[in-house]
């Protein structure tokens, strides 16, 4: 969800970019070189052209294309010319690098859940940490039952540590439909942090599940004090959460 709604930024930021380079190219090609520009070249026109085709040009300039069926013949639309092939390509590369950046993040667990038009459920506890296969097995089989496919929560689950975060990512894998896994985020993170509270969005969320460790891997005294200091945690700073 973060990637496509970068994409769409990303979109409308071009959509920017070419409105208002195509209008000073315009503008400069019907008015021409300044009085004190006359002589230095011979000016002459790009053709037949209308603001599409000069916003055509644009596009064809910064993709570095570069037909050569139109080209600008005043010294001023060449300079901006220069401007939107260093600024074509300076673009281009951030936002290519901002996209890497979140897929990275996503990889990590170090991202956010992106609110979408469905309630979501937040996936917390010892039994996250260390997972149970046949219980979360069982779990996902109820949460993404298909009989109520149209009524499917997003599901984000936080848990700690990559090893723990990539567990999970397999039998997530393995146990649910490509459909169902589009609702579900994976985190890296703590209850017990206010950021990683907010990125996991549990001010709004429908429902907080605290699964207790049923592995056995944790010692019972030190996982029942650690789901008590999540669940206080997040009663005082997100009392309306369930």
């Amino acid at each position: 969800n973060e990637i496509v709604q970068h994409l769409v930024r990303m979109a409308f930021r071009f959509l920017a970019f070419v409105v208002c380079f195509a209008s000073f190219v315009l503008i400069f090609e019907v008015l021409g070189d300044p009085l004190r520009l006359h002589g230095v070249h011979i000016t002459t026109g790009m053709g037949q052209i209308d603001y599409f085709t000069v916003a055509y040009w644009i596009i064809e300039t910064i993709s570095l294309v570069g037909y050569g069926d139109f080209a600008p013949k005043t010294v001023m639309s060449r300079f901006v010319t220069i401007l939107t092939m260093i600024s074509g390509f300076a673009v281009f590369t951030f936002e290519l690098g901002k996209i890497l950046s979140i897929i990275d993040k996503g990889k990590r667990g170090a991202g956010s859940y992106s609110a979408t038009s469905r309630e979501h459920v937040v996936l917390v506890g010892g039994g996250v940490q260390n997972l149970d296969e046949t219980f979360m097995t069982a779990f996902l089989d109820e949460l993404y039952h298909i009989s109520y496919r149209n009524a499917w929560p997003d599901l984000v689950l936080m848990t700690t540590g990559h090893e723990s975060l990539t567990k999970a990512r397999d039998l997530f894998g393995h146990n649910l439909g490509r459909e169902a896994r589009q609702h579900v985020t994976f985190l890296d993170g703590s209850l017990l942090n206010v950021h990683d509270l907010k990125r996991c969005g549990c001010h709004d969320a429908k429902l907080v599940w605290i699964l207790a460790d049923t592995t056995g891997a944790s010692d019972p005294f030190d996982e029942d004090k650690e789901n008590i200091l999540r669940a206080l945690s997040l009663s005082v700073r997100c009392p309306s959460t369930p």
